[in-house]
């Protein structure tokens, strides 16, 4: 059994292409429905207490939270030049100059064995394996007092850290293990019964009803797919030119910057006055709205898979209109529109990249000269050719 919570082989194996699974980075919004295990406890010793707080199940794949409670220094579990706080779960293992042969006694080593054998641990790092599963770590922290506390109270840490694991197991008993030698841990391991989270998904699968559409303001919306989005991948490519964002197919093309702004009220002049000129501008027909996936955003169907754009990110593109890209998102740091918009008959694109203070866009002449013309917008419009550096004067492309 401990094999599986040793350093990983120098040799990797096969890589599957990436996927899209429900959100990686954070819970999605709402009472899960495929709530599966809660509070259970995994490993205890004179110095730690690790427990499972919950496993929710979705339909292709399942979240694991766990939770430790040390009586440990807090500094006493850094590992080197190990900031913020100390790495526990090992995100960051192997550090600068840290070996890769060894696993430090701080890490708080977790792994996940199926029935018919596959595993995954949070110390084999982050691939894709062809048989999987994946287990990739999604939000965590910790507190806890450091040394020279008081001698009648002793040091106490705080760590908790969520995992998302896909596929979902097959049938059978689960395996989740865990070991964290500098809390008196050995190496134990916990059994839950796999159909306990097949059943859990089944449940949560009614949300995605047939998978191609969602449900809101009581009407049912189509889903967008790879195919609906070739023609953006297949027109885009890394770079400072426009085309970074927007296809080549347009004949005019230029950037709008965001306001420099944390008032809500100027940024919905702006957004507003964007969605108002996009939609004088085209005839009555559907749009595409793509909500990026950053992990902190909002993406308006936390639940519904993601179509790849661009160099992999994941969006959330959904068949609504120009109201919808108006309200549904609820207003954010930052922009509230879709990250992505484009009509049904493609006659203009909008992009704004979540680490650009712009959006791109492509149209026709008219179009742009709208822009540059709109009394709010204009201002902050810049007409960009083909063939040069499409990022706004005072800006830097990341």
């Amino acid at each position: 059994m401990s094999e599986f919570l040793e350093p990983p082989p120098r040799v990797r194996p096969e890589q599957a292409p990436p996927v899209n699974p429900p959100p990686w980075t954070g819970r999605p919004a709402g009472a899960p429905l495929g709530a599966a295990v809660g509070d259970l406890l995994l490993a205890q010793s004179e110095l730690a207490t690790v427990r499972i707080a919950y496993i929710d199940a979705y339909p292709e794949g399942f979240e694991l939270e766990i939770r430790a409670l040390a009586r440990v220094a807090y500094d006493d579990l850094r590992r080197g030049d190990d900031e913020p706080g100390p790495d526990v779960f090992g995100r960051h293992w192997p550090l600068v100059d840290e070996p890769d042969d060894a696993l430090p006694s701080q890490l708080l080593r977790i792994g996940v064995r199926f029935a018919d054998g596959r595993l995954a641990t949070n110390v084999a790092g982050h691939d894709r394996p062809m048989a999987g599963p994946t287990m990739w770590p999604l939000s965590g922290g910790g507190s806890g007092a450091v040394r020279g506390c008081l001698p009648e109270r002793a040091p106490e840490s705080r760590f908790h850290q969520g995992y998302w694991l896909s596929p979902l197991p097959p049938p059978g008993p689960l395996e989740i293990a865990c070991e964290w030698p500098v809390a008196w841990i050995p190496v134990v391991r916990r059994r839950v019964d796999a159909r306990v989270i097949i059943d859990a998904a089944e449940r949560g699968r009614a949300m995605f009803g047939d998978g191609r559409h969602v449900e809101r303001d009581g009407r049912r919306w189509r889903l967008g797919t790879g195919e609906d989005a070739a023609w953006i991948n297949d027109g885009t490519s890394p770079g400072l030119t426009i085309t970074s964002a927007v296809p080549p197919a347009f004949d005019a093309y230029c950037t709008v910057e965001l306001p420099r702004t944390h008032e809500d009220a100027e940024r919905e002049r702006h957004e507003r006055a964007v969605i108002d000129l996009l939609d004088r501008h085209t005839p009555p027909q559907p749009w595409w709205l793509g909500y990026l996936d950053t992990g902190a955003s909002d993406v308006v169907f936390p639940y519904a898979p993601r179509t790849t754009i661009y160099s992999g990110y994941g969006y959330v593109l959904v068949q609504a209109g120009p109201r919808e890209a108006a309200r549904w998102r609820e207003r954010g740091f930052s922009w509230a529109l879709p990250e992505l918009m484009f009509p049904a008959d493609r006659s203009w694109l909008v992009s704004t990249m979540w680490d650009d203070a712009w959006s791109s866009i492509g149209g026709s002449e008219q179009l742009v000269d709208r822009l540059l013309s709109d009394p709010l917008l204009g201002p902050r419009t810049r007409r960009v050719p083909l063939d040069q550096d499409a990022t706004p004067p005072g800006h830097a492309a990341i």
